[in-house]
């Protein structure tokens, strides 16, 4: 798309959107932020929040970055959760992260010996942003913001090897990733934590169907850095308790119960 249509585009398509949404506006005018989630996520083109299937405008504080990781974020990730209170922090990572396919090619060239072991990763892992050949390696503004996820990923590439199919391979490796920024967010926020004012969930969006055989589902892995999946589907039921618990007075009750156990899991 050349650049003068994508100027012509963001005119017309503001036009329809204030179309649609002047009345919301003015009602709520003036606008008080008070979002109920801080989300962390990549900012990968392909992962938008509005996989989460809710209006994202007023409800969700929203913090990106390349590899939706916790370092250098900390006082953006703060103002969500210390300043406007939201009493949930939700990591979203995905399983079609280009950051991802950058670490897993620059950790196989590191390691070439182990390269033939992990074929099925490289499959669908194109060195399309790994400075292969032909390729522009990525800038040092990149390396720096970078260096600890490329590390995290190259570590955990060994545990991947276990998996034979390559959608599993990389979602295993986006869910542990996860795994690490909840942790991190569970000791920084461990006094909320601690006193039920905060949870924080590790979420995969599952574009592969490696978790389940439904496409596109996002998968609750982690809540507060627990990661068995007994566990974790026991904690998310009791959050939402009065639901599943009192079936009778809500007609989604069972509705959620059943999700809970298709879309609470972990590879």
């Amino acid at each position: 798309m050349e650049i003068g249509e994508i100027v012509r585009d963001i005119l017309l398509r503001n036009e329809a959107f204030t179309r649609r949404a002047a009345r919301r506006y003015r009602a709520a005018a003036p606008f008080v932020q008070q979002p109920r989630i801080t989300v962390l996520a990549p900012s990968d083109s392909g992962m938008q929040t509005d996989v989460l299937g809710m209006e994202s405008t007023g409800r969700l504080y929203v913090v990106r970055n390349a590899t939706g990781q916790v370092e250098g974020n900390l006082g953006s990730l703060d103002l969500g959760v210390l300043v406007y209170r939201t009493p949930v922090a939700l990591v979203l990572g995905h399983t079609n992260s280009d950051a991802l396919k950058m670490a897993v090619n620059r950790a196989l060239a590191r390691q070439p010996r182990r390269a033939g072991k992990r074929r099925s990763v490289t499959r669908v892992m194109p060195q399309t942003l790994a400075g292969g050949a032909g390729e522009p390696a990525p800038t040092d503004p990149m390396e720096q913001e970078m260096a600890a996820f490329f590390a995290e990923i190259e570590r955990l590439l060994p545990a991947a090897d276990k998996y034979d199919v390559a959608a599993m391979q990389i979602a295993f490796l986006a869910q542990s990733h996860v795994d690490l920024q909840v942790a991190k967010l569970a000791a920084h926020y461990g006094d909320l934590v601690s006193r039920g004012k905060l949870v924080v969930i590790g979420a995969v969006h599952d574009e592969n169907g490696a978790f389940t055989d439904v496409f596109g589902r996002v998968i609750i892995t982690n809540i507060n850095g627990r990661t068995d999946p007994p566990q974790v589907r026991a904690h998310a039921a009791a959050i939402v308790g009065k639901l599943v618990v009192n079936g009778g007075n809500d007609p989604t009750a069972a509705r959620i119960e059943a999700l809970i156990g298709q879309k609470v899991r972990r590879i």
